[in-house]
């Protein structure tokens, strides 16, 4: 049977935990928050050292912030990689200021990131220091035309950041997209109108390599 281990995320990680539910292996924790909220810091600690929500994420009832930093249990997450978001917020802005995207140093899209993604860059920096092996999978890669090199350079930029703190990326886009990068189309959801998210089958790709990963 396979070791439990920790999944968290935005609603990226639904896929994901479906996959697990039907294979049978037991795993603790779910989506933290989504959109905007998954972005923004979500957790403190307090002078005890114990991690808690905020207030106003504390009603998951089945798992806690201690549950999810929890060293004994392998953490696989989706935080951070709802691009989407991003690109839609930053794309608009840099037309009205006449910036082209490929204009922005790195060192300015590192330090946006920062900001932006303040707080998954807390709880994987928060895990690793705990001792927990970290890791993170990219999101399905459902862009627009009109932001998708930006999402894409977004990625591999936050991926990079990541591997520096201690985390290891697992990465399944070159048997779930196409030559061109984007998800599959067999592997989007077929929840009408969610042009975000993909299918369980994305899920289990997802968690087949992350248990390769852990098995190597």
């Amino acid at each position: 049977m396979a070791t439990e281990f920790t999944l968290t995320g935005d609603s990226n990680c639904g896929a994901v935990g479906r996959a697990a539910r039907a294979a049978s292996i037991p795993f603790k924790g779910g989506p933290v928050a989504n959109g905007r909220r998954a972005d923004e810091r979500f957790f403190e600690i307090d002078d005890a050292g114990t991690a808690m929500f905020h207030e106003d994420l504390g009603g998951h009832g089945r798992f806690t912030c201690e549950d999810l930093l929890d060293p004994s249990r392998p953490m696989l997450s989706t935080l951070g990689f709802n691009t989407q978001r991003i690109g839609m917020a930053l794309n608009p802005y840099l037309r009205t200021q006449g910036i082209a995207f490929e204009n922005l140093s790195d060192a300015v899209l590192d330090q946006g990131l920062e900001d932006y993604k303040a707080g998954p860059l807390a709880f994987y920096r928060e895990a690793v220091r705990r001792g927990i092996e970290v890791f993170v999978t990219y999101s399905p890669q459902r862009f627009p035309e009109t932001y998708f090199e930006t999402a894409i350079k977004i990625e591999a930029l936050l991926a990079a950041k990541l591997q520096e703190i201690g985390v290891t990326m697992v990465d399944v886009r070159a048997e779930t997209t196409d030559d061109k990068g984007r998800l599959l189309p067999e592997l989007a959801t077929e929840r009408e109108g969610d042009q975000t998210h993909a299918n369980d089958v994305w899920g289990k790709a997802v968690l087949d390599r992350f248990l390769e990963m852990r098995a190597a």
